[in-house]
């Protein structure tokens, strides 16, 4: 990249002096198209002009405390790459047209997103609930408990009267069954919402 364009800086330079040239070194910016990205997703590899030698770009956009920001553009998109301080050693992405994944690592967390799933930490505890049917399906539930309990508590048997011998057997009712009913009240999202984190 360098020698094609240190022609250009340093005309720059000649007609309006080295610091104005300097300057725009610094925040040179090039449209790119993205050819390919690495199996471990570290390294993006663009081209400016059709036919030029693909040149390697960190997909890693930011460093963070105790983490770091990755964002893996499309194969065939395009982009927008700077160099800092118009080193050409140094490029690195400030714009996408297009992205399969973005990666976020804080700490021992770690957000993962792409076009189809926002994955936590992995995602081994698998999907999050969604509170709205999770509530309904428990109240429909806790409705269920609280009519099998009424039946319980009003339900009784029959029996045949048959104290004297030879007498002639006669229905009898007991009374209701002895049950200490126990109600189950319904259940709101906030009985077990995180708030902290949404979805």
């Amino acid at each position: 990249m360098s020698k094609k364009y240190d022609d250009v800086w340093n005309a720059i330079g000649e007609r309006f002096g080295n610091d104005i040239a300097d300057l725009v070194r610094s925040v040179r910016a090039f449209a790119v198209t993205v050819d390919k990205v690495s199996e471990d997703g570290e390294t993006a590899y663009v081209r400016i002009y059709e036919g030029d030698e693909s040149l390697p770009v960190p997909t890693q956009l930011a460093a963070i405390p105790k983490g770091m920001l990755r964002v893996i553009p499309t194969a065939e998109s395009l982009a927008v790459v700077q160099l800092v301080n118009g080193d050409d050693e140094q490029p690195h992405f400030i714009a996408f047209s297009e992205v399969d994944e973005i990666l976020l690592t804080i700490g021992e967390s770690t957000i993962r997103m792409d076009t189809d799933v926002i994955e936590m930490n992995g995602g081994t505890l698998n999907g999050l609930v969604i509170l709205g049917k999770l509530t309904e399906r428990l109240n429909k539930l806790q409705g269920e408990i609280n009519d099998i309990q009424t039946n319980i508590a009003n339900h009784s048997h029959t029996y045949i009267d048959s104290v004297v011998s030879g007498a002639t057997p006669t229905p009898k009712s007991t009374t209701a069954t002895s049950y200490t009913r126990k109600k189950l009240t319904e259940v709101k999202d906030s009985d077990y919402e995180n708030e902290k984190v949404k979805q």
